[in-house]
């Protein structure tokens, strides 16, 4: 950070367009300082300036300074709230590097992240999709490190897991690939920089939030109080075990595990504790099929037998049954095949016993009369997918919708590996 006067700024301009100000060897360089409430730049009618290795940008409107790089706002008094700063990330010394000052007496507790992967969401390009984050101080020793906040780095300044105390920040990052530090830092100089897994290059934001300005974002402190002790209730009267999670505009805030996951060694549930979906499993089932709908395969009002032509029911009607009344519950089925609904492991041949089932059956109401709720629709979707697909419904699940959105803890049945944490004595449903 630097004043400028104004006849020095469009030299300063053309020099950095070009990239011979500084022969830096990052790609990004911002400045900041952190005093009571996390600081003032000064007034910002002062000409204050932030430049980085190929670009230049001055305050130029009331309030508020946009740049390329980032987006920082001031109040009355001048202070900064959310600190953000952008840039590509490449190989070697090429990583993205942020510096800020710490002012005042007493140590600030602060957050700092390497934000990636859900840039995606906000149409960045080229996105970095694992970013690390190494925090320095201003000798230039190392003094914490990160790669992937739900995974704590012990060592440096770090003595214990953040994980928990990241999600009660309010800032918790909103991708398990993103990374994240809480430190409490006395007055310094300070260096964070931010390099991608593996020699991954892409965009990535570096930034900085206050923790001890409480104005800085909101208090979750007393729906957190809540949540356990709805969860305790639950245990109190006899649940085995209950994870729950505290989500604010698609970030997790808190989330805990509650009783116990194995009863017999008794492990306690975590937060990491799977637990069966139940029917939340049929959001899968719609999305794979609005997918092959999406892409011209299926067209949701022509009839079932037009794809599944060997399906059979003792009502002719069934002939009029389409795509969209299995997932809106409007098939006219008799209910739920509910032989081996409730499981603890996979039931190989399910689908075939529910159409083998549904063949001897007879339409309850006529397709698309009314609604009632119906599982058995749903478990045909499955034989929808696999005709179409020529994969199993579990495979284009796992290819289609978990891999692109890296839900790595989301598994079916047939799925299941020995894992540290898994319940045990919980039921899950196949649908």
């Amino acid at each position: 950070m630097k004043k400028k006067s104004a006849s020095q700024s469009a030299p300063a301009r053309r020099s950095l367009g070009e990239g011979g100000f500084f022969k830096l060897r990052v790609l990004l360089a911002f400045v900041f300082c952190l005093t009571g409430a996390l600081i003032a730049l000064g007034d910002p009618y002062n000409g204050l300036s932030f430049w980085h290795t190929n670009e230049y940008s001055q305050y130029s409107a009331p309030q508020r300074w946009h740049t390329p790089v980032g987006k920082f706002q001031f109040g009355n008094p001048s202070t900064l709230g959310n600190i953000s700063a952008r840039a590509f990330v490449q190989t070697g010394d090429n990583a993205t590097i942020g510096g800020f000052m710490v002012q005042g007496t007493e140590p600030k507790r602060v957050i700092i992240r390497a934000i990636g992967p859900e840039l995606t969401q906000y149409g960045v390009p080229n996105a970095l999709a694992n970013p690390t984050l190494e925090l320095h101080d201003g000798t230039g020793a190392l003094i914490a490190s990160n790669n992937n906040w739900v995974s704590t780095i012990i060592g440096g300044i770090i003595a214990s897991n953040q994980v928990n105390e990241i999600q009660a920040s309010g800032y918790a990052p909103g991708d398990p690939f993103e990374s994240a530090i809480i430190a409490d830092l006395p007055a310094g100089n300070y260096t964070a920089i931010v390099r991608g897994v593996n020699n991954m290059t892409g965009v990535a934001l570096v930034e900085a939030y206050d923790l001890d300005s409480r104005s800085s974002h909101p208090t979750y402190d007393a729906a957190i109080q809540e949540g356990r002790t709805a969860a305790q209730e639950l245990i109190n009267q006899g649940a085995s075990a209950v994870a729950i999670a505290l989500v604010d505009d698609k970030r997790i805030i808190w989330s805990q595990g509650f009783g116990l996951a194995d009863r017999d060694t008794g492990q306690a549930a975590t937060n990491t504790t799977m637990f069966g979906v139940g029917s939340v499993s049929k959001m899968f089932a719609a999305i794979a099929v609005m997918q092959l709908v999406d892409r011209g395969v299926v067209d949701l009002d022509t009839p079932l037998v037009t794809y599944l032509p060997a399906f059979r029911m003792v009502s002719p009607e069934y002939r009029n049954i389409t795509v969209r009344m299995l997932l809106n519950h409007s098939s006219g089925f008799p209910g739920t095949d509910n032989r081996n609904a409730d499981i603890r492991s996979p039931v190989p041949g399910y689908l075939d016993q529910v159409l083998q089932t549904l063949s001897m059956s007879r339409l309850k109401d006529p397709p698309g009369y009314m609604s009632v709720y119906c599982n058995d629709g749903f478990t045909i979707t499955a034989a929808l997918v696999e005709a179409m697909t020529g994969k199993s419904y579990v495979q284009f699940v796992h290819d289609e919708i978990l891999t692109p959105l890296r839900m790595a803890n989301t598994l079916y049945p047939t799925m299941v590996r020995e894992r540290p944490g898994s319940p045990q004595g919980i039921q899950g449903r196949r649908r």
